[in-house]
């Protein structure tokens, strides 16, 4: 176990480490809890970097206290309306994305180093005050990341607070398993544990009821190759419903390259997986995201599994990106 570099950039803290026995390298920064690189072998055992540069705001990022979207940029809570600062209008219709114009993306973050049981590590914390971008509540939180013996990048969320308030987190890592973004990810094959998404409007705020994917560009309930599947590329970003919707570890997603025989496997504790295919980037479909989460607007839809975390209460979530190769 190693510490490649710990150093200070215009963006702040950055801590790189590495596994030395799966290779593995992760550079970490303070500015969004978030890993600003994953490097894994590939078949050949050549290091390849398989996430984005900073290509946005979100990458690679801790997001929250409510990631993905919240309609009408308001929600109600125990008979108290909530209005949130807008930053996004999809068509029209204000709304408040992935915890706002100042989440937790763009907080600076407490970091230091943590090992387990040999592993290289790192531990983020935050308190995000009452009134942070509109929500009640102080709250206190840590994100840890953990470079698995068994090549993986683990991934826990904690909260705890002393008011009731949407908490609602994950992680906006940008992946391409080619190890080079001018090969798209549409060569890309994508299994995910789940034959439902929550369908969007033009407004991207979920539809009443859930779609089933079945004869659909959506459809990834068995393996197939993401550029068959494009029918529709401008509106590919979509939760998908994992088919287990309890709060075990599953394996929710399967991606892989023919390129680099780099095979990717998401697990979560969470009933949700967002993807998006990245059909606003620079390079078109250049990379997709895995997001683990709760389904979107759930804040708002006493029908969807709740996320609101009250005092007393721990909020927790675990996901893993599991790297192989084939």
């Amino acid at each position: 176990m190693t510490t490649i570099a710990t150093c200070l950039t215009m963006l702040g803290a950055v801590l790189a480490l590495e596994n030395p026995r799966t290779g593995m390298r992760v550079t970490f920064s303070d500015e969004g809890a978030r890993f600003a690189r994953v490097d894994v072998r590939d078949r050949d055992g050549k290091l390849r970097t398989v996430t984005a540069p900073r290509i946005d705001p979100f990458s690679g990022a801790t997001l929250g206290r409510v990631a993905n979207r919240i309609a009408d940029s308001r929600f109600t809570l125990d008979g108290k309306t909530y209005e949130l600062p807008s930053n996004e209008s999809p068509n029209g219709r204000k709304c408040f994305l992935h915890g706002g114009a100042k989440g937790f993306y763009r907080q600076t973050w407490q970091m230091r180093r943590q090992d387990r049981a040999g592993a290289p590590g790192v531990v983020f914390t935050r308190r995000s005050p009452d009134g942070e971008e509109g929500f009640p509540g102080n709250v206190d939180v840590k994100v840890t990341y953990v470079l698995t013996d068994s090549n993986a990048l683990r991934i826990e969320y904690e909260a705890t607070t002393d008011r009731a308030t949407p908490v609602q987190m994950t992680n906006h890592g940008y992946f391409n398993l080619n190890g080079d973004p001018k090969t798209p990810i549409d060569n890309h094959t994508l299994w995910v544990a789940g034959d439902e998404v929550t369908d969007v409007g033009l407004d991207l705020i979920p539809l009443p009821g859930l779609r089933k994917t079945a004869e659909t560009e959506f459809d990834f309930s068995k393996p197939a190759v993401i550029g068959g599947r494009l029918s529709t590329p401008g509106n590919y970003a979509r939760n998908f419903c994992l088919s287990d919707r309890s709060a075990t570890f599953k394996h929710a997603s399967t991606l892989s390259s023919p390129v680099t025989g780099i095979r990717m496997e998401t697990w979560t504790t969470e009933i949700g997986l967002q993807i998006y295919m990245g059909h606003k980037l620079k390079i078109p479909r250049s990379y997709v995201t895995m997001e683990p989460q709760h389904w979107p607007d759930s804040v708002n839809r006493p029908d969807f599994p709740p996320v609101i975390l009250r005092p007393g209460e721990t909020y927790r979530a675990v996901s893993e990106y599991r790297f192989s190769t084939f």
